[in-house]
């Protein structure tokens, strides 16, 4: 998400310092956007209703507050669909109705909290940027929307190596526990594999961009993704999604690249 937030801004000449990112759901990835947009220099307005019930703080805003004062909007709750806090389809027309108009809305949440019938007409008519990881309908994703995307990405904002290897010593200590065997192999020798990389900003005018660029390079997903929209073929369309996923490049976080500024 930062990087994406970067990125887009630096392709579109905004100045971040200042601007207001609404985040929508405060828990292990909103949360930690908090942390990271507070180090650009953004303001953040938080909605999560289950946890402005739970702790009864104004530190969480309603939703119509967030969506009239943020600049850039970026969903981060799971897909629910009844109960008290349902999220199936959480931003519709009525959602982007109250948007502030010219907001970036970022998805990478889940396809079906939003309602892409209103948001496309939004993004006509109200939004000034849209980037989109996850979506309705996947694999059979819409041509429609993906044409309007400024970045679109084949739901891979959490396919990185680290990540990954990460994920995999998740089930493997779990297995171990239920088991009740000894833990022979450790994540920490995988992820030290991944080879370092030296990127030189000092004659750099944007280093912030490239260091982030370098370690998330949502181009190359964004290009990948567009190859479906010269496919004509649903089937084909959504083979070759599921494919970018499948066949994902090798990507290490930024703690392996080290910086000369």
């Amino acid at each position: 998400m930062i990087a994406a937030i970067i990125l887009f801004a630096e392709k579109n000449s905004i100045d971040l310092t200042g601007k207001t990112l609404g985040i929508v759901g405060v828990g292990n990835v909103g949360g930690r956007l908090f942390s990271l947009a507070n180090a650009l220099g953004l303001r953040c307005v938080l909605n999560d209703p289950p946890k402005k019930k739970l702790t009864k703080s104004d530190f969480y805003r309603d939703l119509d507050t967030l969506l009239t004062q943020a600049d850039i909007v970026s969903l981060h709750v799971p897909l629910i669909d009844s109960g008290e806090f349902p999220t199936f389809h959480l931003a519709g027309s009525d959602f982007f109705s109250k948007v502030k108009k010219g907001a970036i809305f970022i998805n990478s949440s889940r396809g079906n909290v939003v309602d892409e019938k209103a948001l496309r007409p939004a993004r006509r008519d109200r939004l000034g940027g849209l980037i989109v990881d996850v979506w309705e309908n996947e694999p059979a994703i819409s041509l429609e929307t993906l044409a309007m995307a400024d970045f679109a990405t084949p739901h891979v904002a959490g396919y990185s190596y680290d990540g990954k290897i990460r994920g995999t010593s998740m089930i493997y200590e779990a297995a171990c526990a239920f088991y009740f065997k000894s833990k022979t192999w450790r994540s920490e020798k995988c992820i030290q594999e991944g080879a370092a990389q030296n990127l030189d900003l000092r004659k750099c005018p944007s280093p912030l961009a490239k260091a982030v660029g370098a370690s998330r390079p949502i181009m190359d997903d964004d290009a990948r993704l567009r190859e479906t929209l010269m496919m004509r073929d649903e089937k084909k369309r959504a083979e070759h999604f599921d494919g970018l996923r499948s066949g994902y490049p090798r990507r290490l976080e930024f703690p392996h690249f080290s910086l000369q500024c």
